[in-house]
Formats: structure tokens, C-alpha cells, sequence
């Protein structure tokens, strides 16, 4: 049973993971965090410095402003983190990415298992239309969203860029002269009502167009995916994972991890996460070191891999641009280091 310290439990979204839970037999609320005075059959705590219940994972879904708190404690608690929270800044991003070096980080911009598969339909319309079409991307939610666009929106958008294997620009609405240039990927947000979340991609061709879309009618839907994410991360290595890693888990127990370092040539083949010798001497990513041109070192395992699908994760990321510092692939591992400004390209790939 995975024991869930859920921070938020007194919010919508909280209320409704808490609820759910009890139906669950995988996972449970050991604990809850929320300023708002709560009555539930867990201990409900004011401060997430004052929690001592154990627990496998800690669920956020509170403010971004709160992302540094729930990051310092799971890691010296040495538990799994979801964070269900968007808005966040890059700062805050690269907090929770140094955070998964220690213990397993989940940053979530969206919960549901239909917006995991409409985000691969994406990349690969946008694979197979080419950037001959002009892509549009509008969101719809409730009029109490604090962020704009959505961070589905954006991941959306991720996809949408990996597919074209271009770093197409975003452009955020349109207002007075402003012609659509090729190759833009345009984001649009609208906000009213009670609405839980519409997501629309638009291919534009000649004479066609072609529109994803995906509609979550409650937040049922994003309650449910929190209780089948925190289930995965219980006892996961350390590493950052995303919704591919869960949808892919259950049935080959794939996995993705990534680490931040640099790639330099040795004259030797000093100890090191990953090495391979060219003609200039060993080629030597080492973790954490200033020296050389900085990387990252991208893991994915998965048993299922035999050492032709492996090979094949290589080519398909070489078809769409990517240019690899170190690359090696063999039966059940990939490894690749790409330098910093590729990897969101990579993990959307990935995704």
C-alpha cells in the first residue's frame, strides 16, 4: 500500500484525491497539509515542517510560491515527490530537477491519460504533416486558473515542436498588425465559467485542417491519475519521470532518468557514468564537473528493449535534428548526453 502525504488536502483537487483514495486499494492518505482548518480521517497538519507521519510520496497541489518547501522535505525525508502544481518558474524547475538527484521527482502539467495520448498524437501529426502546416493551440478553463497558458498547453506545445523537429517559436495570442509568420506555433488561453479543461490543437494545411482535442469533464479525471502516479514513483529510483514513464511502466517497466554534467576528452578512460573512445581519446561524461561543454546524460531502460529497438531510439532522434555528444545504445539501455538546450526536445521525444 503506498502512503501518500497529501499537501493541499483541503482544496478542490486535494478533497477529491482524498476521496478517491478511499476507494483505492493501492493507495492511501497517511497524512495531510493545508492551511485551511480541515476535518478528515487523517491527521491534517497546519505546516509540512510539522508533519512526522511516514509516507511513500508527497502530492502538492498548492501554490508554486510553495515548490522550495515540498522540495527541501521529501528530500530530507528521502520520499517521492508529485508535484501537481503549474505556473512554475524556471527557477523553480531547475530546483525540482537538482531535487531528482536525490529522490524520485514527478512534475506533472496534467494528470490525464487521454492528454499523455493526445500529446504523442501531436508529435506525431506534426511528424507526419510536416511545418508546411500551421500549428494553433487553444485552451479553455475555469475562470479561477491562475496561470496562462496552461502548463498542458505548453506540453502540448513541446509536442507539437518535437514532431516538426524545428525550435519553432511560441506566440502567445495576437493583437493589432501581427501576420502569422512560418513556422510559429501560436497559444491561445481562455478563461470563463466552471470549465475543467479543453485543449485544442489545430494543424492548418491548404485547403484542410486538422484538430486534436481533448475535453476533461471533471477534475475526476486528474484526481484518479495522481493516486496511479504516486502509486509508480513508491520505490522508484531516484531520477525524473514523466507520464510516458508511467503509461510505459506497468508494462515494460521502462524507465527514463537524467543527470546534469559535462562532456570533456581524456586521455584515458578515467571512471565516469559514460564514455566512449573516439579518435581524439576517450570522449567522458562526468557528473557535476564544470569542465568541458556542459550536458546532459539521458538514461532509458526498459527490458523490452532488444539491441535493434534500442538502435532505433537513436535513429528516430538523429531523424529529428538531434545531434548527440555521446550516444550508446544496447539490449535493455540507451544512454545519450546532448547538450542542455536539446533536452526538452529529447523528453518530449520520450513522452
Amino acid at each position: 500500500m503506498t502512503r501518500i502525504l497529501l499537501r493541499g488536502c483541503a482544496g478542490r483537487m486535494g478533497r477529491m484525491i482524498a476521496e478517491l483514495s478511499k476507494q483505492s486499494g493501492d493507495v492511501t492518505v497517511a497524512a495531510g497539509v493545508d492551511i485551511t482548518p480541515f476535518e478528515a480521517d487523517f491527521p491534517v497538519f497546519t505546516d509540512l515542517s510539522e508533519c512526522d507521519v511516514p509516507a511513500d510520496v508527497l502530492v502538492d497541489f498548492t501554490r508554486a510560491d510553495g515548490i522550495e518547501a515540498s522540495a527541501d522535505y521529501a528530500c530530507r525525508k528521502g520520499m517521492a515527490l508529485l508535484i501537481g502544481t503549474t505556473g512554475l518558474s524556471d527557477t523553480q524547475r531547475e530546483l525540482l530537477r537538482k531535487a531528482s538527484e536525490m529522490i524520485p521527482v514527478f512534475l506533472a502539467s496534467n494528470l490525464s491519460m487521454g492528454v499523455a495520448l493526445m500529446a504523442r498524437l501531436c508529435r506525431d501529426a506534426a511528424s507526419f504533416l510536416g511545418d508546411g502546416y500551421d500549428a494553433e493551440i487553444t485552451e479553455t478553463h475555469h475562470n479561477q486558473k491562475l496561470d496562462a497558458p496552461s502548463g498542458t498547453a505548453l506540453t502540448l506545445a513541446e509536442a507539437v515542436r518535437s514532431g516538426f523537429g524545428t525550435e519553432a517559436p511560441y506566440v502567445y495570442g495576437r493583437q493589432g498588425r501581427a501576420p502569422r509568420h512560418p513556422g510559429e506555433i501560436g497559444i491561445h488561453a481562455l478563461r470563463g465559467g466552471t470549465v475543467a479543461g479543453i485543449h485544442e490543437v489545430h494543424f492548418f494545411g491548404h485547403d484542410e485542417t486538422v484538430t486534436l482535442t481533448h475535453e476533461a469533464q471533471s477534475r475526476g479525471v486528474f484526481a484518479a491519475g495522481a493516486l496511479r502516479v504516486a502509486s509508480f514513483l513508491a520505490g522508484k529510483p531516484a531520477g525524473w519521470y514523466s507520464m510516458s514513464d508511467v503509461v510505459s511502466g506497468g508494462e515494460n517497466g521502462r524507465t527514463v532518468t537524467e543527470e546534469t554534467g559535462s562532456v570533456v576528452i581524456s586521455d584515458s578512460p578515467v571512471a565516469s557514468s559514460f564514455q566512449q573512445y573516439g579518435k581524439d581519446g576517450w570522449t567522458v561524461f562526468l557528473p557535476e564537473s564544470d569542465e568541458g561543454r556542459n550536458a546532459v546524460l539521458i538514461r532509458i531502460e526498459d527490458p523490452a528493449l532488444d539491441e535493434t529497438a534500442a538502435a532505433a531510439v537513436l535513429t528516430d532522434l538523429s531523424c529529428k535534428g538531434i545531434s548527440f555528444l555521446l550516444a550508446q545504445a544496447e539490449k535493455g539501455r540507451v544512454l545519450l548526453a546532448v547538450d542542455p538546450f536539446e533536452r526538452d526536445t529529447v523528453m518530449s521525444f520520450l513522452s
